[in-house]
């Protein structure tokens, strides 16, 4: 008698090539009525494992064995050098312009290219042929760290993007369903061209309009049956020539590390027999990295998964 229902395997074993030897608990018998027949399986079919099935007699079973894989990620020593002159101290001038002002104009570049490093730097260790032959560390960025690469929308011959309905729900339930998924709320970091998208979207069900805000800042929030996705738009994927691209991160599974935290020091330059000058040197070495690959995604616009 046929079973209809699912196919189900009992492992006993491994053979002298490592494959797993099973039996079938349903199916056909043998003429001789004992375990079943294991039926041919097409190449590449998915198996799903169940509980352990253990005799009446046994006391004891293979060992649950279970290490994350580990992977190593460079701290980078970020560096900015803000100097001043002892004249231009002195000097009257026609702008209220001072050295704090040139400091926070200095931080401010220093954060953002350490942004950038975080989000697109490529890891590797380098020589610095100018100071002795010093290693040079590069971290790599959480962009390359993410598991999925996905699609969204459908791109006319003018170049324009269209995201129906039945492409965002679509989209929602790849990005929240699945193995190491994550949680059920997202963070999306959008291009100009990727935002401009989704504003366009004619749709009831996703308003472009509904707002959410998250650690002090203001998100445009789409949600479903499968999870929340908070999007802003990021600068520097347009700067990236990434416009057109969307980060999805899990803010649950990111992480920062610090080598050296941030330190801020100044310096007499003058003293030092430098220069007539007064100088703030900041510094950090840190990294980000993701865990959980697959709670990560990479989305294209204009190209459906």
């Amino acid at each position: 008698t046929k079973d209809e229902k699912d196919l189900m395997l009992y492992v006993v074993g491994k053979n002298d090539q490592g494959y797993p030897m099973a039996i079938a608990v349903n199916g056909l018998k043998h003429t001789d009525g004992s375990n079943s027949k294991t039926p041919l399986l097409p190449a590449e079919s998915v198996l799903i494992r169940m509980g352990r099935a253990a005799s009446e007699i046994d006391v004891e079973t293979g060992n649950f064995y279970n290490l994350p894989t580990p992977q190593i990620q460079f701290c980078q020593k970020f560096m900015m050098q803000i100097e001043q002159s002892t004249f231009d101290k002195m000097w009257d001038k026609e702008v209220d312009w001072n050295f704090s002002d040139m400091e926070e104009d200095g931080i401010y570049d220093m954060r953002l290219g350490m942004e950038n490093s975080f989000l697109f730097g490529v890891k590797g260790k380098g020589k610095d042929p100018k100071k002795s032959g010093a290693d040079v560390y590069f971290t790599g960025g959480i962009y390359w760290m993410a598991g999925k690469k996905m699609g969204l929308g459908t791109k006319a011959a003018d170049g324009n993007v269209t995201i129906s309905d039945n492409d965002m729900v679509d989209f929602l339930k790849d990005l929240f369903t699945g193995n190491d998924s994550g949680n059920g709320q997202k963070i999306g970091f959008a291009g100009s061209d990727a935002l401009a998208a989704l504003a366009k979207m004619k749709s009831e069900r996703f308003k472009v309009v509904k707002e959410f805000e998250k650690w002090g800042l203001k998100f445009t929030s789409f949600d479903s049956n499968f999870g929340k996705l908070l999007v802003m738009h990021h600068e520097l994927f347009d700067m990236n020539d990434k416009s057109d691209e969307i980060f999805v991160i899990d803010p649950e599974y990111l992480r920062k590390k610090h080598f050296m935290t941030w330190d801020r020091k100044e310096y007499d330059m003058a003293k030092l027999a430098k220069r007539d000058t007064h100088a703030v040197v900041l510094k950090e070495a840190s990294c980000c990295y993701l865990v959980y690959p697959n709670a990560h995604a990479i989305v294209k616009l204009g190209e459906l998964a």
